[in-house]
């Protein structure tokens, strides 16, 4: 029987297996608050319609902002300027020069794993890039910390930007099948963290231009990696633990194996940083 995973599910596991294994993910309320807003303010673009970002303004500065302290709650400025900059990166790409696809779930085989997964955003060009040969955008909103996103770290660590271009590369799916953009002899594809930053509340791109190699590489790497761990049938306790700056606030790091060495929590960091 396959084993589903999502690219947010498989970048924990790139990150560290034993975390992934023993850990029970739990989202942070405020940060899913946030990915909300971050979701309406892309389909207000989309859809041209950004009067509708003006009640979720409201439900945050009436109803989560009294639920935090005071030196925590935002105000409605800073609230419209990050919803704002999700809408103008968007707002882009409302043009007869692309085609949007909002939240469609894509799923494909890997051998015995089964991708699923839903990116927020598609962008697909109607005529291919002439300079770099870019053919789609593929963009993921993230509520958190702009410093998490910017260097190479995130790119070691994450699994969306890969298996998501995978899927436009490999499964030719109907609709894209039929543009100009297959023309191109070597297609690539834009991926894009688009992050809100959670304390500022200011929008940044963080990008990264595929080719086809690039992302076979990674998604045979990583998929081997895991598929080796899951057949040797380990305990849960025997999955191997990995240095990664996730390590400082880690779920489990009271029986990973890495602080049973009598390493902290803070000498792990000063190791990685």
């Amino acid at each position: 029987m396959a084993t589903v995973l999502s690219p947010s599910t498989f970048s924990s596991f790139q990150q560290c297996p034993f975390r992934w294994k023993n850990s029970v993910y739990e989202a942070d309320p405020l940060n899913t608050i946030h990915g909300s807003l971050a979701n309406a303010a892309a389909a207000a673009a989309v859809s041209g319609t950004k009067n509708s970002l003006k009640p979720w303004v409201r439900y945050y500065t009436d109803t989560i902002n009294p639920l935090l302290q005071k030196k925590k709650q935002i105000s409605e400025e800073i609230i419209k300027s990050g919803m704002t900059g999700i809408y103008a990166y968007i707002k882009q790409f409302v043009n007869e020069k692309f085609q949007i696809w909002q939240e469609q779930k894509i799923e494909y085989p890997l051998g015995d794993v089964w991708i699923s997964g839903t990116p927020d955003i598609i962008v697909i060009y109607n005529e291919p890039n002439v300079e770099d040969g870019i053919v789609a955008e593929i963009i993921d909103m993230k509520c958190w910390s702009s410093s998490w996103y910017d260097g190479p770290d995130i790119w070691r660590e994450n699994a969306q930007w890969y298996f998501y271009p995978r899927f436009i590369f490999k499964q030719r799916h109907p609709e894209i099948l039929s543009l100009t953009k297959w023309r191109t002899k070597k297609p690539k594809i834009k991926f894009t963290f688009l992050v809100m930053d959670k304390r500022s509340w200011e929008v940044h791109p963080f990008s990264k231009v595929l080719d086809e190699a690039v992302v076979d590489t990674n998604v045979k790497h990583n998929v081997g990696e895991f598929m080796d761990i899951k057949s040797q049938n380990l305990d849960n306790k025997d999955y191997p633990a990995k240095q990664c700056r996730g390590c400082g606030m880690c779920p489990v790091a009271d029986i990973c194996p890495l602080m049973q060495k009598d390493l902290t929590a803070k000498e792990i960091i000063n190791e990685l940083f």
